[in-house]
């Protein structure tokens, strides 16, 4: 079991004996070495069976940790029915195929004459002399005992960490972790892959927002978070000592020809009230007010005027408190189908929407009910560079790494047409319902 890093500071004298026996368990395996049970072959180069059995492993300990019922036999052999594969084989073929890739990248590491640098095999050591020192207590028969439910011993684990090292190395050689991108590259893939809408969104539940006490809601200014006043429609007063009514800011308050304080709603937005837990404070709706939303939400969808953006966006702003949502991407949402997957939970709609946008042109108006609310839907352009903007980021966490991907598997495709499978040793390969759950390794 993996241990808290800390505890990595308080290994003993032991620790270091590990790591120096391993060492010398492993200082042959600079060189080529008989690969036991080979299950994918390029030339000279060969994939261990155990690498295929560990990888499997990783992932029932993922399934677990996310409750997905590992323990259960029966799980396995329930049907997908997305593929019409059994949950066992949708995932020993897909942890195949992407062994397939590790192993691609491991021989074009070596084909490149690329080395992995003597830290990265050090660190590897150490890790693994660790692992025998705390989770074997320095007894490395009892920790291949422990680990070979996953398919390795602590040599073969060491291996599956140089091939995994090989694969990352790679990556940062050809691509710099991003840095080696060109900016049009990113820019074309950005305009091929992502779709952009604003929305209406009459909820099916309220939020609470932060007022002032005169029991106003509060607009604030997104950049300086600070409450934003409309200075055109009203004016600043005094108090009875002469001096200007502030905020707890500093700012001056103004006020209406009535005395109410006036917002600026057209360039604030409000906030939510959070509870303890920083989540944020919401009320259902009643029967009534749901149905005079969805009523509302399907009249707007059917008269607002296809490309009139500035029409849509006027409902948008006239909405926003009966929206429960406060908008806080003015220039749109941003989806993607390959980050589809990871819509789920509260943000499930987002796939449908972003099936809908597929088939939109840019103005068109869409209409989609979730648990959430009513959705009244404009597909806008995409911006250009949208994806540098700091607050937009959050949509784009993983553009890079998706850029990285595409070119890589185009930058081994003909090392993955070499591959062939040994289907003697792959025979003999356990399927995932059958190996032990690795959290840790």
């Amino acid at each position: 079991m993996k241990k808290n890093l800390a505890k990595l500071l308080k290994r003993s004298l032991a620790l270091t004996v590990a790591v120096c026996a391993l060492v010398t368990l492993c200082a042959s395996c600079s060189a080529k070495a008989e690969v036991p049970d080979p299950v994918l072959e390029c030339g000279d180069e060969k994939l261990p069976l155990y690498f295929y059995e560990f990888m499997l492993s990783r992932m029932k300990g993922s399934l677990a940790r996310n409750k997905y019922p590992v323990k259960d036999s029966s799980f396995w052999y329930t049907e997908i029915e997305e593929t019409g594969q059994t949950y066992a084989e949708y995932y020993n073929e897909s942890i195949f195929e992407s062994c397939k890739k590790y192993f691609a990248s491991a021989v074009l590491f070596d084909e490149m004459g690329l080395t992995l640098p003597e830290s990265t095999l050090a660190a590897i050591d150490e890790e693994v002399a660790f692992y025998v020192d705390y989770d074997g207590d320095g007894d490395q028969s009892a920790f291949d005992e422990l680990i070979s439910p996953f398919g390795v011993d602590t040599e073969s684990l060491r291996e599956c960490y140089i091939i995994e090292a090989k694969y990352e190395y790679l990556l940062a050689h050809l691509f710099g972790g991003g840095k080696l991108i060109a900016d049009s590259v990113r820019e074309e893939y950005f305009q091929k892959n992502y779709y952009c809408f604003k929305q209406v969104l009459l909820a099916k539940f309220y939020y609470k927002y932060q007022q002032d006490k005169y029991g106003n809601t509060i607009y604030f200014d997104k950049e300086t978070k600070k409450p934003l006043y409309d200075t055109e429609k009203g004016s600043y007063a005094y108090d009875e000592n002469g001096a200007r009514i502030r905020d707890s800011f500093g700012q001056p308050i103004y006020f209406d020809a009535q005395g109410n304080v006036v917002y600026d709603k057209e360039n604030g937005i409000p906030r939510v009230v959070l509870d303890q837990n920083g989540n944020p404070i919401q009320y259902e709706c009643t029967d009534g007010e749901i149905a005079a939303n969805e009523s509302l939400a399907k009249e707007l969808a059917a008269t607002l005027t296809e490309g009139n953006f500035s029409e849509f966006e006027s409902e948008i702003k006239e909405n926003v408190l009966v929206v429960g949502a406060v908008d806080e991407y003015a220039d749109g949402y941003y989806l993607s189908q390959l980050d589809k997957a990871g819509y789920v939970g509260d943000v499930a709609y987002l796939s449908d929407i972003l099936d809908m946008l597929k088939e939109m042109e840019v103005g068109e108006i869409g209409y989609y009910e979730s648990d959430a609310g009513f959705h009244v839907i404009m597909k806008y352009a995409l911006e250009t560079g949208k994806y540098t903007e700091e607050e937009y980021k959050d949509w784009f966490s993983a553009l890079d790494s998706h850029i990285i991907n595409d070119l890589f598997n185009i930058k081994i495709a003909d090392t993955l047409s070499k591959i062939k499978i040994n289907e003697e040793n792959f025979a003999k390969a356990r399927s995932i319902a059958d190996l032990g759950i690795n959290y840790d390794y």
